[in-house]
């Protein structure tokens, strides 16, 4: 969000999977809080939920390219949705980024292969597993003692 809004984007729309996922719910949170931290716009058609795939993507900018009030900005629930949407934005004419800017979340191959490429949230997925798995085994070496220290929100790149 920080990107986006340093990027001069002023009305920012945000795309989810399910909310009732506690991630989602995290992430959804972060947007409205940097809306409201910068005095930006919320507007309810620009909440975008039930997208998982490339072709929700394509759906996606069919409403949004509809819209009387669209956003400039797309934050999207990953890297499928992101590539679809930017996809289908180009069929329409729309310059990415400069008449719509798409984040992508994940940091999937997939954003290596789309024209423009994704700008996307890399999360540190190996890393995350590799502090788990360091967790567990420390967990049965010593039973008797338990400790952890794993963040649930490790920064991304």
């Amino acid at each position: 969000m920080d990107y986006l809004i340093r990027s001069g984007r002023k009305s920012i729309g945000f795309c989810f999977d399910t909310e009732s996922s506690e991630a989602q719910k995290q992430r959804k949170q972060g947007y409205l809080d940097a809306l409201s931290a910068h005095g930006l716009p919320l507007q309810d058609d620009w909440l975008f939920g039930e997208a998982f795939t490339i072709e929700d993507g394509f759906r996606l900018m069919e409403v949004i390219h509809h819209m009387k009030e669209a956003p400039d900005a797309i934050f999207t629930g990953n890297d499928q949705v992101a590539a679809g949407l930017i996809k289908q934005a180009i069929s329409y004419g729309y310059q990415i980024p400069g008449d719509l800017a798409v984040i992508g979340y994940d940091n999937q191959d997939i954003c290596e292969v789309t024209a423009p490429t994704i700008t996307t949230i890399d999360i540190p997925i190996v890393e995350l597993g590799q502090r788990s798995v360091q967790q567990m085994i420390a967990l049965l070496q010593d039973q008797n003692h338990y400790s952890a220290n794993i963040s649930s929100c490790l920064p991304g790149s």
